[in-house]
């Protein structure tokens, strides 16, 4: 259900999508509205200087060769892939669910409720697609393993729940912060200009004027400029909020142990290797 606009009046609709749908939304702000971020999983973009080589070697092969990439039989293994996985066993348990919730570094913030779910829910996928490998529950759903499972999803997860619940900053947030330490820590230099961390951070100035803003936002910069229309300059915070730095998911082998020790039993082992990313299990 949601409402449109026709003509001059707000119509409640209902709108239907074959399933699943995915949900992307993208900007450059420093952040989304609150209430949206509780419920997305939030990727920051690449903004290396290697990153922008590749998509421009990958333009040049799109658009100055017409090398169409959309031939279907790049897709097709895929979809055939999705359409195996459907006719067999789905129902996927994850068995150290219970001591994983036990396990985490914070709980002061609420959207752990939320994100918590989404961590599940990668575990939960990821045995899915390598099911071949899964051993098997007494009713014959999939048991997701620490070793291989919790392993390959915790890269991706860590860092993006650790900043969401706010027991450690984002990577650029901390790297825009230490730049402008070095830049202000001279006897010359009281403030920090935005060329100036542009050029530590090998980044434009219109994306270092995102990071110092983001960094702003979270109280460990200020901007000095009062004047109007002229540009920023910033110092760190007199007095800065705490710098969490620790981890919120435990490490694959603490959750190992402790799984141990409390099911008083080795983890099920996968019979064979996980195969590489981009084969299919099955």
């Amino acid at each position: 259900m949601t409402t449109v606009k026709q003509g001059d009046r707000l119509v409640g609709i209902t709108i239907e999508k074959d399933g699943p749908v995915t949900f992307l939304v993208t900007t450059t702000k420093a952040r989304l509205n609150a209430e949206n971020e509780t419920r997305l999983v939030r990727m920051e973009v690449d903004e290396s200087e290697a990153q922008t080589k590749k998509v421009l070697k990958k333009l040049a092969q799109l658009h100055g060769l017409n090398r169409a990439d959309t031939d279907p039989e790049l897709f097709r293994p895929w979809q055939d892939f999705q359409r195996s996985l459907a006719l067999g066993e789905t129902r996927v348990q994850v068995p150290y669910a219970e001591v994983l919730a036990e396990m985490f570094g914070s709980y002061r913030h609420p959207r752990l409720r939320r994100d918590f779910d989404q961590l599940l829910s990668a575990i939960k996928a990821h045995a899915l697609l390598h099911r071949k490998h899964c051993r098997r529950a007494e009713d014959g759903s999939l048991l997701a393993d620490i070793s291989n499972d919790y392993a390959a999803v915790r890269p991706l997860m860590a860092e993006f729940m650790a900043s969401a619940a706010e027991v450690r900053l984002r990577k650029r947030i901390r790297e825009t912060v230490e730049v402008v330490r070095e830049l202000t820590s001279g006897p010359r230099t009281a403030n920090a200009s935005v060329r100036l961390v542009a050029g530590k951070l090998r980044v434009d100035e219109q994306t270092a004027r995102r990071h110092l803003h983001e960094a702003e936002e979270a109280g460990y910069l200020i901007n000095t400029e009062e004047r109007k229309n002229r540009p920023a300059l910033y110092q760190l915070t007199p007095q800065p909020p705490d710098d969490p730095d620790y981890e919120l998911l435990p490490t694959v082998k603490e959750l190992r142990r402790e799984w141990k020790r409390r099911s008083n039993r080795a983890e099920p082992q996968s019979e064979k290797k996980t195969p590489k990313a981009g084969k299919s299990a099955d």
